[in-house]
């Protein structure tokens, strides 16, 4: 069965567990990057909003269980511990007023975006563009963001450059950064993951031990002395974090206290590496590196950029290497 059967089987078989008033939709939802996912929506009536459900993981599970029946329940079972009974909680979005505070910035590769900009409000930097969301994070929808449009300008009356000034407000009192040196960032990842998979197997364990399993493996991977100093700069939510090189003064500050100029890595769109430019070598070779670690262990859809850029701790400003 292929993935466009396998669509059509999803949706004959969810009509057949509503009633016929439920309106069952597909879609192809463009996300970051121009990459293109099915969606599936379950529209109960008297509801105008619902989540949208991603149908590309559940196709890849049933080439391996061939088991359509479950694919359905898990489904439902998605639907109805996200569905939305009242989009009184959205009201606030149709106002700018009780709209603004909740609005940020993030950073997008421009090039990769070239159909969506079309569409969004945004500021040109670099190769990359700055757009705007309106978080609507809440118990009822948990993390959520609504994308702003070139529409939503329209419906509440204002310009890109007003939407850019509640975002520069907003965005770094309320997602403030985080720069972490590298070697510690890794520590606390291989932490959290040998924690977890002691306690699914239900084994007990004490935090020194963790921290000392924790700093071997990244002695292991890689040895004090062959490590050039890096540092990881994100925001304390970890998402949307490379917007954080936006942050009005953050890398003058940074570079002064190493003392040096700075080579920025765009690890993802929710983090970057930092280099000391004195360190760093040739901005030529770490093009490469972030070019090959982008197509090999970087989801597309999170990709910022294969570019390289440099802090001038003199001129203070951030420009491509």
């Amino acid at each position: 069965m292929d993935f466009l059967q396998f669509v059509n089987e999803v949706k004959k078989g969810l009509k057949q567990y509503f009633d016929e008033e439920t309106e069952i939709v597909v879609n192809s939802v463009r996300k970051n990057n121009g990459v293109m996912l099915t969606g599936i929506v379950i529209m109960e009536k008297g509801n105008h909003i619902a989540p949208t459900i991603y149908l590309e993981s559940f196709y890849e599970a049933y080439k391996k269980e061939k088991n359509m029946q479950a694919i359905l329940y898990e489904l439902v079972r998605i639907y109805k511990s996200n569905r939305i009974e009242s989009v009184s909680n959205l009201d606030f979005f149709k106002d700018y007023e009780t709209s603004k505070q909740k609005i940020y910035y993030k950073l997008i590769n421009a090039k990769k975006n070239e159909a969506l900009l079309k569409e969004v409000p945004f500021v040109p930097y670099l190769d990359l563009a700055i757009v705007f969301y309106c978080d609507c994070s809440n118990e009822l929808f948990g993390n959520a963001a609504i994308l702003i449009k070139n529409s939503h300008l329209a419906m509440w009356g204002i310009d890109a450059e007003k939407l850019y000034q509640a975002a520069i407000l907003n965005t770094p009192r309320n997602n403030p950064y985080e720069i972490k040196a590298m070697d510690t960032m890794m520590l606390e990842l291989y932490a959290a993951d040998i924690r977890r998979e002691l306690e699914r197997k239900h084994i007990s364990y004490s935090e020194q031990w963790i921290e000392q399993l924790a700093a071997q493996m990244v002695e292991k991977e890689a040895p004090a002395g062959e490590r050039t100093p890096m540092y990881v700069l994100t925001n304390t939510g970890r998402t949307h974090g490379a917007a954080c090189i936006l942050y009005h003064n953050l890398l003058d500050e940074f570079a002064k206290r190493i003392n040096d100029n700075l080579y920025i890595l765009p690890s993802s769109i929710h983090e970057i590496i930092i280099v000391p430019a004195s360190l760093a070598g040739k901005a030529s070779e770490l093009r490469e590196m972030v070019k090959e670690i982008n197509e090999t262990q970087v989801e597309e859809e999170e990709v910022l950029s294969d570019s390289v850029y440099f802090f001038n701790r003199s001129t203070k400003r951030l420009e491509l290497a």
